[in-house]
């Protein structure tokens, strides 16, 4: 079936996302998808698999959605802008809870501001989610996710746990820019685009809000010229928000 999707030219997450040059963020797609898919399937989506994105998508274009089902509770989902393939992947519900986080090594964190980044990062305004993060001596790099009014990502006036993988992004790209000497970025990086999900697991029941906060934490797992491969997990009141695997392209 084709379903039309509809994402607001005026969505506050554009201006900062790219400045000069916006194209809509992945996760504002995934969550449209989700919430459209969740109506017309009755079935609460919180797993994401294999999302390919082929072509950004530019505000104002339109969206449709064609799924064709290849599981119990598991769509094969094409997105196209006209005859433009945006992203093709598997969204459904996870067959199996959420794992219970792990301790990790417990490496020396150093606390940065993400304001450094963010004069050579292409994110802007209330688009540059990190205010700060920290590294620690094993590699792993951490930010915190929280919920104010307006927060440009907000639908309904709730966060959902999918804006991790934006924040894991920019994680990354704080880390990589900072990476330089410690302090600022020698270059602006122009562009970077999610170009793969591989996978994306979320508790959908989690909201943050009344103080409550999660720690995010990124690791690159890979990195060859400029695409680097990244795993992060979100976790909340002991247990995991948003868990995923993503390959990022950047270029400055």
């Amino acid at each position: 079936m084709d379903i039309e999707l509809f994402i607001s030219p005026d969505h506050p997450a554009l201006t900062g996302h790219f400045p000069g040059n916006p194209i809509v963020p992945a996760v504002v797609i995934i969550q449209a998808v989700v919430r459209r898919l969740g109506e017309v399937t009755g079935t609460r989506i919180d797993e994401v698999r294999q999302l390919r994105f082929q072509h950004p998508l530019l505000p104002g274009e339109p969206l449709t959605m064609s799924c064709e089902p290849r599981a119990p509770y598991a769509w094969r989902v094409t997105l196209k802008a006209g005859d433009t393939l945006i992203a093709r992947g598997t969204f459904g519900q996870r067959t199996a809870p959420l794992p219970a986080p792990g301790t990790g090594p417990a490496g020396y964190r150093t606390r940065r501001n993400g304001a450094a980044a963010y004069r050579v990062l292409p994110h802007s305004g209330n688009m540059a989610l990190i205010d700060t993060f920290e590294t620690d001596d094993t590699g792993r790099v951490y930010t915190s996710i929280g919920h104010a009014t307006g927060h440009p990502l907000e639908e309904s006036g709730h966060l959902a746990p999918w804006v991790a993988l934006e924040y894991a992004a920019q994680l990354y790209g704080c880390r990589t820019l900072l990476d330089v000497d410690g302090t600022s970025p020698a270059d602006p990086m122009d562009r970077a685009f999610i170009v793969m999900v591989r996978s994306l697991q979320v508790n959908a029941d989690w909201q943050p809000g009344g103080g409550r906060r999660a720690e995010l934490g990124l690791q690159v797992v890979s990195a060859q010229g400029n695409a680097a491969q990244c795993e992060f997990d979100a976790r909340s009141d002991g247990g995991i928000v948003s868990r995923g695997e993503f390959t990022v392209v950047s270029g400055r």
